[in-house]
């Protein structure tokens, strides 16, 4: 969440004022991508929110946004703009934390935070997925 923002809807600039964490150049580019949300052209349900670091996440090379992410107990996974509708839509995943703390008897000590945006960015770059829905639950990662 960027100082509440994220997941709401508002759009006036007074709910980016005095956003922290954002660099400055993206402050458009946030505002931008809550129009997008408003207008319909994410394919994704509402749990999908907009990343703290969407910056760092590269544009899909189909419809040309940045994904949302939703992060759930036994998962997560990205949507943008690609597919038919919010339930029918394209996504790539990672493996959540809940189901490597339970792999690793109660530790999260090793869990990589960051690997829905590598298989994201890494997507984006070669449109090699590195784990699918169902290599995912056939390693008993989901």
């Amino acid at each position: 969440m960027i100082n509440g923002i994220q997941g709401t809807m508002g759009i006036d600039d007074s709910g980016l004022m005095g956003v922290t964490g954002v660099p400055g150049n993206y402050l458009n580019e946030l505002r931008e991508i809550k129009f997008l949300l408003l207008e319909g052209k994410y394919k994704a349900i509402s749990a999908y929110k907009i990343p703290d670091d969407f910056w760092n996440w590269l544009q899909c090379p189909n419809c040309g946004l940045r994904p949302l992410i939703w992060e759930f107990n036994n998962g997560s996974s990205t949507a943008c703009g690609c597919g038919e509708n919010e339930y029918k839509n394209f996504s790539i995943y990672a493996e959540s934390i809940m189901s490597y703390v339970t792999r690793n008897n109660g530790s999260a000590m090793g869990y990589n935070h960051k690997k829905l945006r590598e298989n994201w960015n890494h997507w984006v770059l070669t449109l090699e997925e590195l784990e699918t829905h169902e290599s995912l639950r056939e390693q008993g990662k989901w």
